[in-house]
């Protein structure tokens, strides 16, 4: 029996967040006596007090011991997002999926997914939110998942259906200028000298485009009284847009020469390539560019090195050195510029051993850039080989998304791909993305064309099935062609296996699941009794694997799993009978 007195301590050590002290109170209770919300009480002091490791144990054997306990996948949530694991979707949505009117739940999953540039799925979230909590913040951040969406009318809506609270105030102006609504920004922003920096920014954009006669009289006095840097670079912009090069370039040199920040620096480059001052130019994109690569993003480092050389071929300068110099930085954007440049000049055999270089400075962004140079040099066979390794040994959701969405426009008369893509995505649902989830629901739909066309029509209308079930609310174009590959599969009239393969106890029997090679007898016995329980620990495994030393031998399993591609053996945390593993495969 629970000492009561200690229980109580350690919920009032807690509401006053003294959590070291609670921890003490807790763990002078034994292991034994500890019930449910104790257990849940000490997870999150262990998340609280940074212990992330002791904590993720705790809460991963709380998700076998309380599996219907929003809070504990909450706080899973949020452990694994510090940690940068993917699972932290699948662990926020649990939360929401368990308590969908939790406030907290439904905030973390939402700025979860929208850091992940999801916006279709964080609109409902944040919709339910807001319609619970009444929070004018949550209010601002739905209408920024709409701006976000390319919905901007929505966000304007959003803003004056709720009484336009002055905390949404900025993206409701936003909003504005994307609908090309700029003549009421204009007209909300009465005083220009006083409005705050980022109304005053919105300002800027609304005039370059509804009133560029008007755009000095507005900016000037705002500017000449201290503004920031990010205003002070629209206007520059402005200038330049208008073609004032010599008045952008005397903005800049009194308010931003001095300013170390790659993006000011290389801001005013046109204004003086425009007016001839390649060699000021040329400097600036040198001194950004070497000795080492700018912190900014790999695509805006490509575009300034494209910007360097059109400089360095206007002024009629040997582009070999340029060529060299941006092969000699191991950075996958520098490597792979050098690789188009020598291509260019014909010369392909360097220009293959620098994508190769950004290859293996980058499996990802350089394995396209290798992946782009094959196909445009017609090698098919290596091209294949090179995609097939760059999905196999990515491992990061948004990764695979990337890769998934650059290549899917090029494979889809490529059977053996789009199989081996199916399979890859189809391991992953439950964390990808909306734009992954349409991807993968695409792919299907060709591959059940394939079936159709084949005469295979059970397979067919499986594949669709399962792809309907995934589709997002908001694509209804793929949901319609999914429908309409299915219907087609429907009509011959044939008699047809209606069962849904992750469903049936036959596809249990039957499908033996992702074929792993180089298994020893004994992995290959625990591969497949955690494939048929889904859900088993160390003590479960010792009489099917003949030992007691399981922690090593799951280790190998699941490393030779993951050399494959797979991601389905997960460790699913500790209980009375060792370690807990998870089958999250087909």
């Amino acid at each position: 029996m629970i000492n009561e007195n200690a229980q109580k301590n350690a919920f009032g050590l807690f509401e006053k967040g003294r959590y070291a002290e609670c921890l003490n109170v807790i763990h002078a209770i034994g292991t034994f006596q500890r019930d449910g919300p104790l257990r849940i009480l000490e997870a999150v002091c262990l998340f609280e007090t940074g212990l992330y490791e002791e904590a993720e144990r705790c809460l991963r054997d709380l998700r076998i011991c309380v599996p219907d306990s929003s809070e504990v996948c909450l706080y899973l949530g949020r452990i694994l997002q510090v940690r940068g694991d993917d699972e932290a979707r699948y662990a926020y949505s649990e939360a929401v999926r368990l308590d969908p009117d939790n406030p907290e739940g439904l905030r973390w999953y939402a700025e979860y997914v929208m850091d992940q540039n999801d916006y279709p799925a964080a609109i409902p979230v944040l919709t339910r939110l807001y319609t619970i909590s009444g929070d004018t913040q949550d209010l601002s951040r739905l209408m920024q998942a709409f701006r976000k969406n390319k919905k901007p009318e929505y966000a304007v809506q959003a803003y004056l259906g709720n009484g336009s609270p002055s905390c949404c105030r900025i993206e409701y102006l936003s909003a504005l200028v994307e609908t090309g609504r700029n003549s009421e920004i204009i007209s909300e922003i009465k005083n220009p000298a006083d409005c705050p920096d980022e109304e005053f920014t919105i300002l800027i954009t609304s005039l370059e485009q509804e009133s560029p006669e008007k755009s000095d009289a507005c900016i000037l006095p705002h500017i000449m009284s201290g503004c920031s840097k990010a205003a002070i670079s629209a206007y520059i912009r402005l200038l330049i847009v208008q073609n004032r090069l010599k008045e952008a370039v005397g903005v800049w040199s009194t308010y931003l020469q001095n300013n170390p920040d790659p993006h000011y620096q290389v801001l005013i480059v046109p204004a003086l390539a425009g007016l001839g001052d390649m060699t000021k130019a040329g400097e600036l994109l040198e001194n950004v560019l070497y000795p080492d690569p700018p912190p900014a993003d790999t695509d805006k480092i490509l575009s300034w090195l494209n910007l360097y050389r059109d400089i360095i071929l206007e002024e009629g300068r040997d582009t070999q050195a340029l060529i060299h110099k941006a092969g000699s930085v191991l950075h996958p954007a520098y490597l792979a510029c050098a690789g188009l440049w020598s291509e260019d000049e014909g010369n392909y055999g360097s220009a293959r051993m620098y994508f190769q270089k950004a290859f293996r400075s980058d499996i990802v962004r350089g394995g396209l850039w290798y992946a782009s140079h094959l196909e445009r040099n017609s090698d098919s066979r290596e091209w294949e080989k090179t995609i097939t390794y760059i999905l196999k040994n990515t491992r990061k959701i948004r990764d695979i998304e990337l890769i998934t969405d650059t290549l899917f426009p090029k494979i889809t008369r490529n059977l053996s791909l789009l199989r081996f893509f199916h399979g890859k995505l189809e391991n992953l649902l439950v964390l990808l993305t909306s734009k992954g989830k349409s991807n993968y629901c695409n792919i299907a739909g060709i591959l059940a064309s394939e079936e159709l066309s084949a005469g295979r029509y059970s397979q067919g209308m499986n594949l669709c099935l399962n792809a309907l079930a995934e589709v997002p609310t908001h694509d209804i174009r793929t949901a319609e062609y999914l429908f309409s590959v299915l219907m087609a599969c429907k009509k011959p009239g044939l008699p047809m296996d209606y069962s849904r393969r992750d469903n049936t106890e036959k596809s249990k029997t039957t499908d033996k699941g992702p074929l792993i090679s180089d298994l020893t007898p004994v992995e290959e016995a625990a591969y497949h009794y955690i494939r048929r329980h889904r859900v088993c620990s160390e003590l479960d495994l010792r009489p099917i694997c003949g030992t007691r030393r399981i922690a090593g031998l799951m280790n190998r399993l699941i490393r030779k799993i993951s050399a494959e591609g797979w991601q389905i053996i997960m460790k699913d945390g500790m209980s009375e009978s060792g370690e807990v593993y998870r089958y999250a495969g087909p």
